[in-house]
């Protein structure tokens, strides 16, 4: 989990219309989805199935730290590299500028989106490459694309 994220574990919802045996439906559904959504957290968190119900019932709002201690979440991103202040008469391991920029991009890509690089990466897999591809050369796809269109 994103080390500002909050959880909110809360009663599955829905909409309904219709007559009364369709809301008596609806109801059961609920029931039903409610007791999916406790299996799943009691066989992660393994916090008893009536303290699942009661936090769902409750509306309960969880920080990083309380969903990790809780054993709703395996970890908080980022926690392992917490910065350490060297001893005195110590001085800290320099790192080359480039190590460190790498290190900060690779654990900042976990928590941002890039229009840019999500488009470059979409292109890169679908985009004509020059190696020989096993399959249907991409003019003959291009022609019968433009078939379609009419």
């Amino acid at each position: 989990i994103a080390p500002t994220a909050l959880m909110m574990i809360h009663d599955p919802s829905t909409c309904a219309m219709g007559n009364k045996a369709d809301m008596e439906k609806a109801i059961i559904l609920l029931d039903e989805v409610k007791e999916s959504i406790i299996n799943a957290y009691e066989t992660k968190s393994h916090l008893s199935r009536n303290k699942i119900a009661k936090l769902m019932s409750d509306e309960t709002w969880l920080n990083a730290k309380k969903a990790h201690e809780m054993g709703f979440v395996d970890g908080i991103l980022f926690a392992d590299n917490k910065k350490s202040v060297p001893e005195k008469g110590t001085e800290p391991d320099k790192k080359e500028p480039d190590e460190e920029k790498t290190e900060k991009e690779d654990s900042l890509t976990a928590m941002t989106y890039s229009k840019l690089k999500n488009l470059s990466a979409f292109l890169s897999k679908v985009s004509a490459s020059a190696e020989p591809v096993k399959g249907t050369p991409i003019d003959q796809l291009e022609k019968r694309l433009s078939l379609l269109k009419y």
